[in-house]
């Protein structure tokens, strides 16, 4: 059985009231209460209608087709204009006490010095008559997966103050107050019911939308950490009704409730609003409600429930949360959920990937390799989760995502690797400069300049040098007549040979300042994916600037696939 919150001064009320009646001394436990009552000469037991006649011929009639959402029957039921007996409970008076917040189908017993009884309030639908806030009923009572939902620890309704403390904390033992409104609108970071309830306003709202994804993950998680702990939420917006409604559709769906009885706890806010506009009437069959169904519909599972799952772990809630709401909120034992999926999104510029599965069960590993398109080097990688940026789980090439609990976007971008302009110039005499991707220019000693660059070997074999000399140069050796001395070949950054350029060239013309060398001449050259380029630009024990080397295009080494 459910556990229940009563206020122990209230316990004390009714057990003090017994014993004035019974003349005993006795104490009570409460399940020792109802039968002490019962056995009072003249106890009777109470039962009625705490829920409106209106609201009652509403729900027992009305049954919707969950595929034709062109009716709605609520303005049937519903005045134009609302009429306020219509959305607060009905109430029963005994002993000068008026009883109207009580659980539906629940005996309670009742004591006073005038009388004595057990409580037993009919029908299902359970309105709360708060001073302030509107339109404010409790989720229990609907048919879902297992049984029927749990009355005490989902609320919902308009705006609050703290005139709404007594019935709200008091009598429904209420500990969460979950703000809607976004963190502008509400514009506090208090509860006004009181400091002892935790206050939670995520900084957006969800209005009939399903696309603020960490919006959505912030408020299912809040509401299923709060009810598995057995602590009753109070959601709300201004009215109790759009983004209040959209946010109970979801919950409600995650129960197994039918759609049917989603739309009608949707409509039922018609009886506070009233229905002679659509601005004021809230039906099943309007715009903003039917997008909100499409959204969710649009994701996987064959059940309306197992869509709203499917959102819910897109969001990146686990399932094995969404199964604890669900057992904390029924009655009965609602079953137990099979992961849902996530969308796995690509965004790839010049990259291919190794998994390019559109979708991975919650909580399962996803593993890919990222290659970069040929002559391409990959600039950036992002990965979020659940609208969460989890980059970090990226490295050398490889993504690895241990736990899947949301959708997944991966965004690579690779650039073209500019193998063929290995331009050196400079600009205004001040700088050495490079016109080229990837590599780096190194003073070498104030006699050298080193230029390192990535070269695709497989493609590349040759390279053809203007303005310098070959190793090995007898003339004057100044910035403007240098020598390309040595070329190291490398890979993964290490090297693994250094040759002296006549021995790579075509030509033996050391005067030569245009001529080529093959690469292919070291035989291990495939197996390597950069080179080092040595410049020689002065042999004097002056050492030279930066600023002095290389006058604009005088110096370039070119490779390519053919002489």
């Amino acid at each position: 059985m459910a556990k229940k919150l009563y206020e122990e001064a209230a316990v004390q009320a009714i057990a003090g009231a017994i014993r004035a009646k019974n003349g005993s001394g006795a104490t009570y436990k409460i399940g020792e209460m109802a039968a002490a009552v019962r056995a009072i000469t003249g106890a009777e037991t109470v039962a009625w209608h705490q829920c409106p006649e209106a609201v009652r011929n509403y729900l027992a009639a009305v049954t919707y087709d969950a595929d034709d959402d062109s009716v709605s029957h609520i303005a049937e039921y519903a005045p134009g204009t609302a009429v306020a007996a219509n959305c607060k409970p009905v109430g029963v008076t005994r002993g000068g006490t008026t009883y109207c917040n009580e659980r539906p189908n629940v005996l309670t017993p009742f004591a006073s010095s005038r009388a004595a009884g057990t409580l037993k309030p009919l029908d299902a639908l359970r309105w709360l008559n708060t001073p302030q806030a509107a339109n404010v009923r409790d989720l229990g009572g609907w048919a879902c997966d297992g049984g029927t939902v749990r009355y005490g620890l989902l609320f919902r309704g308009g705006e609050i103050t703290a005139a709404d403390r007594d019935v709200l904390v008091g009598a429904c033992g209420v500990r969460h107050e979950l703000n809607l409104r976004g963190a502008e609108e509400a514009n506090r970071t208090a509860s006004p019911l009181g400091s002892d309830i935790r206050f939670c306003c995520p900084t957006n709202f969800v209005w009939y939308s399903l696309t603020d994804k960490a919006t959505w993950k912030e408020i299912l998680l809040y509401v299923i950490e709060a009810v598995t702990h057995n602590e009753p939420v109070y959601f709300h917006c201004s009215a109790g009704a759009d983004r209040t409604g959209t946010v109970a559709c979801l919950l409600e769906a995650l129960l197994g409730m039918s759609r049917s009885d989603i739309d009608k706890d949707y409509e039922l806010t018609c009886f506070s609003t009233g229905t002679d506009t659509d601005a004021h009437a809230r039906r099943r069959n309007e715009t903003d409600w039917k997008n909100l169904i499409a959204q969710i519909d649009q994701h996987a599972g064959d059940t309306f429930r197992d869509r709203a799952v499917n959102f819910a772990t897109s969001c990146g809630v686990p399932v094995s949360k969404i199964n604890a709401f669900r057992v904390a909120m029924s009655t009965g034992s609602p079953g137990a959920l099979l992961g849902g999926t996530h969308a796995v999104t690509y965004a790839l510029t010049h990259v291919t990937t190794s998994n390019a599965a559109a979708a991975v069960e919650d909580q399962a590993t996803y593993t890919a390799t990222l290659t970069a398109d040929e002559d391409y080097t990959i600039q950036s990688v992002t990965v979020t989760m659940g609208g969460v940026d989890i980059s970090s789980c990226y490295a050398n090439g490889v993504i690895t995502i241990p736990n899947v609990t949301g959708d997944v976007v991966i965004t690579a971008v690779a650039a073209a690797t500019v193998y063929a302009d290995i331009e050196l110039y400079r600009t205004d005499g001040v700088a050495l400069n490079k016109k080229f991707s990837g590599t780096s220019i190194v003073d070498g000693s104030g006699n050298y300049i080193t230029v390192q660059v990535p070269v695709n070997m497989k493609k590349y074999r040759y390279i053809k040098v203007i303005g310098a000399h070959i190793a090995g140069y007898g003339g004057e050796i100044s910035p403007d007549d240098a020598v390309f001395y040595k070329l190291a070949f490398l890979k993964n950054g290490a090297v693994q040979t250094v040759q002296y350029t006549n021995n790579l060239a075509l030509s033996s013309d050391t005067s030569a300042r245009n001529w080529a060398l093959d690469m292919s001449k070291y035989a291990n050259y495939q197996q390597c994916d950069a080179v080092r380029l040595q410049f020689l630009v002065s042999t004097s024990e002056i050492p030279i600037t930066m600023a002095s080397v290389v006058p604009a295009d005088m110096l370039r080494a070119t490779c390519s696939t053919a002489l």
